[in-house]
């Protein structure tokens, strides 16, 4: 399948729908993700969002290694008449959803997919294999950090490692911008769990929609550690405390840690760095220890609690 130009000039997708609108740039995204992976002789590939497929085509004709399936989940039905042609064309090696259904639906139905290829094996959690989400947003992060902490969907198959493509913005504003306080809460919770890598810059004049605006991609690498920061039951803990500390980032902790609970203050002490640390400006390690303590703590809320107050938080922060 040949991607004109004009062809490519003429895809719309929904405005805050970022694609790669140059094939030799698409190769080049394929090539930084597949460099790590020398040592896999042929892969299985989730990729999410795929739109017209260019990228999609570049995964295909990869040979080394070389990619034996790529399952796709895309929600815009104007892109079928597409993918069917390139799936037709690479003999059924592309298997591709065209379903609106919700983010949380979409991680489902990946599991689902995996579960009955029947092929898919499943790894020790200390090997990856790679998975492909094209596109991503701070609401989907989300998902993909509650499905690694419970390693559900394609978690239950092994340490899967993530490659995605992040729009200028939602980049600099999850990865640099230490103001965005949803973020940088979401920014924290990656890092107690994931290794982040940026591979590549796709520049604005491969993308499309045209825009004004920096419309670059950044190609992040998202590896689950081995060991994570915190124990995995402790995700929603480490959530709930992370909210709290950012209801108020420049109060000093010594203060804040009381609106965690009646008596939290008492934590304190067991605490090896500085209480007078901002809430804000606390590192993953200190939000870690934090963590393990308070979770030890015989007083704390029931994590039933935790979790209703959290989502009651960051649920107001996402409707407005």
């Amino acid at each position: 399948m040949s991607f004109s130009s004009r062809m490519i000039e003429s895809f719309k997708l929904p405005k805050a729908r970022i694609s790669i609108a140059v094939a030799n740039h698409a190769e080049n995204v394929v090539k930084q993700i597949m460099r790590a992976e020398q040592k896999n002789n042929t892969l299985t590939v989730v990729e999410v969002y795929p739109g017209y497929g260019l990228l999609t085509q570049a995964l295909l004709k990869s040979m080394k290694p070389s990619i034996r399936k790529v399952y796709a989940f895309e929600p815009e039905i104007k892109c079928e008449s597409y993918l069917t042609e390139l799936s037709n064309e690479f003999n059924g090696r592309l298997d591709f959803s065209i379903d609106n259904v919700s983010r949380e639906k979409t991680l489902q139905k990946i599991g689902e997919k995996l579960e009955n290829d029947g092929t898919v094996p499943t790894y020790p959690w200390e090997e990856s294999q790679i998975p492909l989400p094209t596109k991503s947003d701070n609401y989907l992060l989300s998902l993909l950090l509650r499905a690694l902490t419970s390693r559900l969907g394609f978690f239950a198959f092994g340490r899967v490692e993530m490659n995605l493509l992040f729009p200028d913005p939602l980049f600099k504003k999850l990865f640099t911008d230490e103001d965005d306080t949803s973020r940088r809460i979401l920014n924290l919770c990656i890092q107690a769990f994931m290794e982040t890598k940026l591979l590549m810059v796709v520049p604005q004049e491969a993308v499309i929609p045209k825009s004004k605006e920096n419309n670059q991609l950044s190609l992040v690498r998202l590896t689950p550690l081995v060991t994570p920061k915190i124990k995995p039951s402790m995700y929603e803990t480490y959530k709930y405390i992370l909210s709290n500390l950012y209801h108020v980032p420049t109060q000093p902790l010594k203060q804040r840690i009381r609106s965690l609970a009646c008596g939290a203050e008492n934590l304190l002490p067991k605490l090896s760095f500085n209480k007078r640390i901002p809430a804000g400006k606390m590192t993953v390690d200190q939000v870690c220890e934090l963590t393990r303590v308070f979770d030890e703590w015989p007083f704390r809320p029931k994590l039933e609690d935790l979790i209703h107050a959290y989502d009651e938080e960051f649920g107001k922060k996402r409707r407005r």
